[in-house]
Protein backbone atom coordinates (compact mmCIF):
# COMPACT_ATOMS: atom_id res chain seq x y z
CA UNK A 1 0.00 0.00 0.00
CA UNK A 2 1.55 3.15 -0.83
CA UNK A 3 1.98 6.43 1.92
CA UNK A 4 -0.92 8.45 1.84
CA UNK A 5 -3.58 6.02 0.44
CA UNK A 6 -6.78 5.52 1.86
CA UNK A 7 -8.69 2.61 2.28
CA UNK A 8 -11.60 0.59 4.07
CA UNK A 9 -11.85 -3.27 4.49
CA UNK A 10 -15.15 -3.29 5.36
CA UNK A 11 -18.56 -0.89 4.21
CA UNK A 12 -19.39 0.39 6.98
CA UNK A 13 -15.83 0.64 7.95
CA UNK A 14 -14.16 4.17 8.78
CA UNK A 15 -12.06 5.46 6.13
CA UNK A 16 -8.43 5.86 7.32
CA UNK A 17 -5.45 7.43 5.60
CA UNK A 18 -2.88 4.61 6.88
CA UNK A 19 1.09 3.55 5.58
CA UNK A 20 1.16 0.47 7.12
CA UNK A 21 2.92 -2.89 5.86
CA UNK A 22 0.83 -5.55 5.81
CA UNK A 23 3.80 -8.12 6.31
CA UNK A 24 6.52 -7.57 8.72
CA UNK A 25 9.05 -9.93 9.38
CA UNK A 26 10.06 -8.47 12.58
CA UNK A 27 6.55 -9.27 14.08
CA UNK A 28 4.63 -12.97 14.41
CA UNK A 29 1.70 -11.59 13.30
CA UNK A 30 -0.33 -8.54 11.94
CA UNK A 31 -3.66 -8.48 12.79
CA UNK A 32 -6.90 -6.59 12.16
CA UNK A 33 -9.83 -6.14 14.55
CA UNK A 34 -13.01 -4.44 13.38
CA UNK A 35 -14.21 -1.88 15.89
CA UNK A 36 -17.46 -3.05 17.80
CA UNK A 37 -15.95 -6.33 18.16
CA UNK A 38 -15.41 -8.43 21.79
CA UNK A 39 -12.65 -11.41 20.97
CA UNK A 40 -11.96 -13.61 23.57
CA UNK A 41 -7.91 -14.89 23.70
CA UNK A 42 -6.30 -17.42 25.50
CA UNK A 43 -2.41 -18.43 25.60
CA UNK A 44 -1.13 -21.73 23.38
CA UNK A 45 -0.15 -24.49 24.45
CA UNK A 46 1.43 -27.99 23.23
CA UNK A 47 -2.18 -30.03 23.80
CA UNK A 48 -5.82 -28.73 23.85
CA UNK A 49 -6.35 -30.55 27.18
CA UNK A 50 -2.95 -27.97 28.71
CA UNK A 51 -4.27 -25.18 26.64
CA UNK A 52 -7.99 -25.26 28.17
CA UNK A 53 -6.27 -24.36 31.19
CA UNK A 54 -4.72 -21.34 30.38
CA UNK A 55 -6.45 -18.06 31.64
CA UNK A 56 -8.01 -16.07 28.95
CA UNK A 57 -8.20 -12.78 27.93
CA UNK A 58 -10.38 -10.01 26.33
CA UNK A 59 -9.67 -7.92 23.28
CA UNK A 60 -12.59 -5.22 23.08
CA UNK A 61 -12.33 -3.06 20.31
CA UNK A 62 -14.99 -0.41 20.71
CA UNK A 63 -16.58 1.04 17.65
CA UNK A 64 -17.18 5.04 17.06
CA UNK A 65 -19.67 4.72 19.07
CA UNK A 66 -18.05 3.20 22.25
CA UNK A 67 -19.38 -0.14 22.13
CA UNK A 68 -18.43 -3.77 20.79
CA UNK A 69 -19.87 -7.03 21.26
CA UNK A 70 -18.96 -10.40 20.96
CA UNK A 71 -19.50 -14.17 22.07
CA UNK A 72 -17.89 -17.38 23.12
CA UNK A 73 -19.38 -20.79 23.04
CA UNK A 74 -17.02 -23.73 25.31
CA UNK A 75 -17.50 -26.98 26.42
CA UNK A 76 -14.94 -29.59 28.05
CA UNK A 77 -13.29 -30.86 24.87
CA UNK A 78 -14.40 -34.09 25.19
CA UNK A 79 -17.92 -34.75 25.32
CA UNK A 80 -19.90 -35.68 22.32
CA UNK A 81 -22.70 -33.81 21.53
CA UNK A 82 -22.21 -31.72 24.11
CA UNK A 83 -24.64 -28.76 22.68
CA UNK A 84 -27.07 -31.22 22.42
CA UNK A 85 -27.09 -32.35 25.80
CA UNK A 86 -26.50 -29.27 26.84
CA UNK A 87 -23.24 -29.35 28.51
CA UNK A 88 -21.81 -25.96 27.98
CA UNK A 89 -21.35 -22.95 28.69
CA UNK A 90 -22.01 -19.81 26.52
CA UNK A 91 -21.02 -16.23 26.93
CA UNK A 92 -22.11 -12.98 25.67
CA UNK A 93 -20.19 -9.63 26.41
CA UNK A 94 -21.55 -6.46 25.65
CA UNK A 95 -19.33 -2.71 25.96
CA UNK A 96 -21.25 0.09 25.86
CA UNK A 97 -21.26 3.13 27.80
CA UNK A 98 -17.90 2.69 29.71
CA UNK A 99 -19.25 -0.67 31.11
CA UNK A 100 -18.35 -4.24 29.80
CA UNK A 101 -20.90 -6.95 30.89
CA UNK A 102 -20.11 -10.39 30.87
CA UNK A 103 -23.08 -12.84 30.47
CA UNK A 104 -23.02 -16.37 31.20
CA UNK A 105 -25.08 -18.97 30.30
CA UNK A 106 -24.32 -22.23 31.74
CA UNK A 107 -26.23 -25.57 31.41
CA UNK A 108 -25.95 -28.67 33.15
CA UNK A 109 -22.82 -28.72 35.40
CA UNK A 110 -21.54 -31.96 34.25
CA UNK A 111 -18.39 -30.87 32.73
CA UNK A 112 -14.86 -33.45 32.13
CA UNK A 113 -13.06 -30.67 32.88
CA UNK A 114 -11.10 -27.78 34.92
CA UNK A 115 -13.83 -25.77 33.43
CA UNK A 116 -15.03 -23.96 37.15
CA UNK A 117 -11.06 -22.82 37.71
CA UNK A 118 -11.13 -21.09 34.40
CA UNK A 119 -11.32 -17.17 34.67
CA UNK A 120 -10.60 -14.08 32.26
CA UNK A 121 -7.21 -12.54 33.51
CA UNK A 122 -6.88 -9.46 31.82
CA UNK A 123 -8.73 -7.07 29.17
CA UNK A 124 -7.50 -4.57 26.10
CA UNK A 125 -10.06 -1.87 25.37
CA UNK A 126 -9.08 -0.24 22.73
CA UNK A 127 -10.51 3.04 21.94
CA UNK A 128 -11.29 4.65 25.20
CA UNK A 129 -10.64 8.11 24.45
CA UNK A 130 -9.69 9.44 27.62
CA UNK A 131 -7.98 8.38 31.05
CA UNK A 132 -9.98 6.59 33.36
CA UNK A 133 -10.19 8.15 36.74
CA UNK A 134 -11.17 4.90 38.10
CA UNK A 135 -12.15 1.11 37.34
CA UNK A 136 -14.55 -1.80 39.35
CA UNK A 137 -15.38 -4.48 39.15
CA UNK A 138 -19.09 -5.36 39.75
CA UNK A 139 -19.92 -2.46 41.33
CA UNK A 140 -17.73 -3.04 44.34
CA UNK A 141 -14.19 -4.11 44.20
CA UNK A 142 -12.36 -1.02 42.69
CA UNK A 143 -8.81 -2.09 40.44
CA UNK A 144 -5.74 -0.82 41.63
CA UNK A 145 -3.70 1.75 39.72
CA UNK A 146 -1.36 -1.35 39.28
CA UNK A 147 -4.40 -3.21 37.46
CA UNK A 148 -4.99 -0.69 35.11
CA UNK A 149 -3.36 1.18 32.47
CA UNK A 150 -4.29 3.72 29.73
CA UNK A 151 -1.97 4.15 27.10
CA UNK A 152 -2.83 7.99 25.68
CA UNK A 153 -1.14 7.28 22.60
CA UNK A 154 -2.92 4.50 21.56
CA UNK A 155 -6.19 5.17 23.60
CA UNK A 156 -6.17 1.56 24.87
CA UNK A 157 -7.11 0.27 28.93
CA UNK A 158 -5.10 -2.85 29.76
CA UNK A 159 -6.50 -4.39 33.15
CA UNK A 160 -4.39 -7.22 34.08
CA UNK A 161 -4.44 -9.08 37.24
CA UNK A 162 -8.08 -9.80 37.77
CA UNK A 163 -10.21 -12.80 38.41
CA UNK A 164 -13.52 -13.01 36.15
CA UNK A 165 -14.32 -16.75 36.57
CA UNK A 166 -16.31 -17.84 33.31
CA UNK A 167 -19.29 -19.23 34.94
CA UNK A 168 -20.60 -16.19 36.84
CA UNK A 169 -21.66 -12.49 35.29
CA UNK A 170 -19.81 -9.99 35.62
CA UNK A 171 -19.51 -5.93 34.80
CA UNK A 172 -16.53 -4.15 34.49
CA UNK A 173 -16.78 -0.34 34.49
CA UNK A 174 -14.48 2.48 33.84
CA UNK A 175 -15.16 6.03 34.74
CA UNK A 176 -14.11 9.23 33.62
CA UNK A 177 -13.25 12.31 35.44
Amino acid sequence: MEQGREFSSYKSGQWLPVYSPLFDPSRPCTLHVRGGSVIPMQGHANTTTVSRRNPMKLLVALNASGEAVGDLYWDDGETRDAQLLEEYVYLKFRAMNNTLEICSYQYKKLFNSTFDELAIMSVRVLGIRRRPARVELDGYYLLSRRQYRWHHSNKVMDLKQILMPLRKNTTVRWFMS
